[in-house]
């Protein structure tokens, strides 16, 4: 199974823990669109 990197940030805030959350995959080549959906289900984004 592949590894991928991904950074969580908080965003639309100058308030840490008040923004939307966002992952950023700054190398998601071979990511399909369903498992990118899958990814922000899973992460509850």
């Amino acid at each position: 199974m592949p590894t991928y990197e991904f950074h969580q940030l908080d965003v639309f805030t100058d308030t840490p823990l008040t923004g939307n959350p966002l992952a950023v995959f700054p190398n998601a080549e071979g990511l399909s669109d369903a498992t990118m959906q899958s990814l922000a289900r899973e992460m509850n984004l």
